[in-house]
């Protein structure tokens, strides 16, 4: 939450520094420099946009404005400040969440799977091999997201001829990076995980 002065200005800072970025990518014009923005006649649209919706628990200005620029096709700072914008960056965000959510508890769900099977073969759990090499269709037993975490998994996928699982999996590759969950499985995991 913006509460001071102070913050709304650091906010339109960042907001005005991803606008530029943004701009930049889409080689358009400069409108101003992150030296001049303070000066320039654009200052007081960020610092609108900023009080508008920086109260808001799910403000954060560098990927409003990535939202902005990716989805709205937007040219100038004036136009981030419509509130249709907003509420869809709002949206995309709650969805990306509950997605974040899901894919999380795949993966949780997938790796007590292995283990569950470990416990009940009485081996000690240390990495999926044993797994892989007992069970022949091991893919179709564990979550692709799962699968795009593990640098095993992934080498024992090379060897197989389904290509519905496999762009399954490259698809999940993405957004596995991106998740909290994923730092835990490095440390549950240590030297397996990408």
């Amino acid at each position: 939450m913006i509460n001071s002065p102070i913050e709304i200005n650091n906010q339109a800072f960042v907001l005005s520094k991803a606008f530029l970025f943004n701009r930049s990518q889409k080689n358009l014009p400069f409108l101003f420099s992150s030296k001049t923005v303070r000066k320039s006649k654009w200052w007081n649209t960020f610092v609108g946009v900023v009080e508008k919706f920086g109260n808001n628990p799910e403000w954060d200005a560098n990927e409003f404005c990535d939202f902005c620029f990716k989805n709205y096709d937007i040219k100038y700072p004036h136009e981030m400040s419509k509130l249709t914008i907003w509420k869809n960056f709002v949206s995309r965000r709650e969805n990306n969440q509950s997605l974040e959510k899901e894919i999380t508890m795949d993966i949780l769900n997938s790796f007590n799977t292995v283990k569950a099977w470990y416990i009940r073969k009485k081996i000690d759990f240390n990495n999926f091999t044993n797994f892989v090499e007992e069970n022949p269709l091991w893919y179709t037993k564990i979550s692709p997201y799962l699968i795009s975490c593990s640098k095993y998994l992934m080498l024992q996928l090379t060897k197989i001829e389904d290509d519905g699982i496999i762009n399954e999996v490259n698809k999940s590759a993405k957004f596995v990076r991106t998740l909290k969950v994923f730092n835990k499985l490095q440390e549950l995991m240590p030297g397996d995980i990408i």
